[in-house]
């Protein structure tokens, strides 16, 4: 190991070139770090300390070529150097539009590019593939449209320096080029004869936050020669990746959770944070990266279907599936990749699959309905993804009857009076309710409803409308109103501007509301002949929905027509 200080002149203003490896992590600082990185210069040019320690910038030579110029891999440091090269491209930009092409020549020919090289050698700083586009758009002053996050950072430095009043005169901007160029410090390490990608996992496996998703496409590209990684990174491991993107970028978090299901889905249980020593066990270097590669992007579609990412071809797997989702049953899905590949693999019919997933849906919901514990739910259905693949959906109905999966009686009783409006499900069932009532020629787009409260939440003794609803509730009102208020029988779904209408109106101006509404649930008000809401009619309608319930959560009840 070989340790020296450096200036960035020092490092940059050499044969030397610095390459991004295909196993770093992507651009990733932000406003905030750009804004530090700024503190820390201006904090410099007015303070009389002489230097600003950057941190360490670790590197491993490439094998050297004759004649070439010399490469390092850069393992730690490469946000500090790419952020830095992006300042350094805007202080020549600026120096060009304002004709002071001298200044310009220098920042370019000395610390962005090698003039007299070709291809990859021309640049001083080389990143990895994703953000190699715009990184040598901008040397190349061929950006046309900024976008992404190497572009963002070339901006807010242009538009720094002109805040900072760095471009008034070229004295000013050849000042500050100078005080980073000289006054900025690193330590360069230099490890010889050392696999990179080990020094990598070394130096993040403490304090540094790594996802576990970079780890995992660590220890992928381990086993592809250099020279293929590009390559295979673009045509493979960039479609996976595309699965999990979330306004441009990709969501880390999902990303990793996707391979813990995928490694569950076998039945073995995975801890949140041991997802990649668990991947690392059952895919061990030397691997076949394209293979297992092809096979998680099939995987990553089936999660698509199971995160209502991407709808599910078929139209009642997709609502079955729905169901799922709208429960946020999410630990159920390492057992819902292990019905995918059953399908797959024609040991489970479409019909099969559809009656797993409504057979999820119904446990999880039923158990919530009859105040049963979620907590075991993880490694419950970790362990019946092995039960379905040793024997089939049978055996996964009977795993889930041997947990505890409430009967018709004990779900109905519990629906009756669940508190579901303080509950994350209330939107999710009610919607299911009206959807299983709509007749399919007639829907109603449920996206403008909003829950309205057919007892009113709040109750004003001494006016008209509070009176009247204390009279229908009796003597013991307020019991009653806390009781009854927040449970199905007393909840419907309407359009927002019926909402603002009804508030804490009687019931006699609610029910003619309710029965010009288009909502199906509201129909029950046109087909009853209610003239009061109390205790007695919220029950009377909670038992209606309660019937509509139990078909669209089957249980496990034998014998009975609403067996899953």
């Amino acid at each position: 190991m070989k340790a020296i200080e450096r200036t960035l002149q020092q490092m940059l203003v050499s044969a030397e070139q610095y390459v991004i490896p295909v196993f770093q992590r992507y651009y990733t600082w932000e406003r905030k770090n750009w804004a530090q990185l700024w503190d820390d210069i201006i904090e410099l040019k007015e303070d009389a300390k002489p230097r600003h320690f950057m941190g360490a910038i670790v590197c491993v030579p490439e094998r050297p070529q004759p004649g070439n110029i010399v490469a390092f891999q850069v393992i730690d440091g490469q946000q500090r150097l790419v952020t830095l090269s992006l300042l350094l491209s805007a202080m020549r930009d600026l120096a060009l539009k304002e004709k002071w092409d001298d200044l310009a020549g220098e920042i370019e020919e000395s610390y962005l590019i090698h003039k007299y090289r070709n291809a990859r050698e021309r640049y001083k700083l080389f990143p990895r593939l994703r953000d190699r586009g715009s990184y040598l758009q901008i040397i190349d002053k061929k950006i046309s449209d900024h976008q992404g996050q190497i572009a963002a950072a070339y901006v807010y430095h242009k538009k720094r320096l002109d805040k900072e009043g760095f471009t008034a005169t070229r004295d000013d901007l050849r000042s500050f080029f100078q005080l980073v160029a000289l006054r900025l410090d690193f330590v360069a390490i230099t490890l010889d004869e050392e696999n990179p990608y080990k020094i990598f996992r070394s130096l993040n496996s403490t304090g540094v936050d790594l996802e576990e998703g970079d780890l995992i496409r660590n220890q992928v590209f381990m086993s592809l020669n250099i020279d293929d990684q590009d390559a295979f990174d673009d045509d493979y491991w960039r479609p996976l990746e595309q699965h999990f993107y979330e306004d441009g970028k990709l969501n880390g978090k999902q990303f990793a959770q996707f391979f813990r299901d995928v490694l569950m889905k076998d039945g073995a249980y995975v801890p949140a944070k041991g997802i990649f020593d668990a991947f690392e066990v059952k895919f061990p270097i030397p691997l076949d990266s394209r293979q297992l590669v092809g096979e998680l992007s099939t995987l990553a579609l089936d999660h698509n279907y199971m995160r209502g990412a991407t709808r599910h071809p078929d139209a009642k797997i997709a609502e079955a599936l729905s169901h799922v989702l709208d429960l946020g049953a999410t630990t159920a899905f390492p057992l819902l990749l292990a019905l995918f590949d059953l399908q797959r693999e024609q040991k489970l019919m479409p019909d099969q699959l559809r009656v797993a997933c409504r057979a999820i849906s119904s446990f999880v919901f039923r158990r919530y309905v009859c105040n049963h514990t979620s907590k075991p739910y993880s490694r419950w259905f970790c362990t019946a993804a092995k039960v379905v693949r040793d024997s089939s959906l049978e055996g996964l109905l009977e795993f889930l009857l041997s947990k505890g999966w409430p009967t018709n009686e004990e779900f109905k009783q519990g629906f009756l009076t669940l508190s579901i409006y303080e509950s994350p499900y209330a939107r999710a069932v009610l919607s299911a309710i009206e959807r299983s009532i709509q007749r399919p020629a007639e829907t109603v787009d449920l996206s403008g409803c909003t829950i309205e409260h057919i007892m009113p939440q709040t109750i004003h003794p001494g006016d008209e409308d509070g009176d009247a609803w204390i009279e229908a509730l009796g003597d013991n009102w307020q019991i009653e109103h806390l009781k009854w208020l927040h449970t199905p029988g007393n909840l419907t779904l309407v359009g927002s501007d019926y909402n603002i209408e009804m508030r804490n109106g009687a019931f006699s101006d609610k029910r003619r509301l309710l029965t010009n509404s288009k909502v199906y649930l509201n129909q029950y008000f046109s087909g009853q002949e209610v003239a009061d809401w109390n205790v007695g009619q919220i029950k009377k309608r909670c038992e209606y929905l309660s019937r509509v319930a139990v078909k669209i959560w089957p249980g496990p009840d034998h014998g009975s027509d609403d067996v899953v």
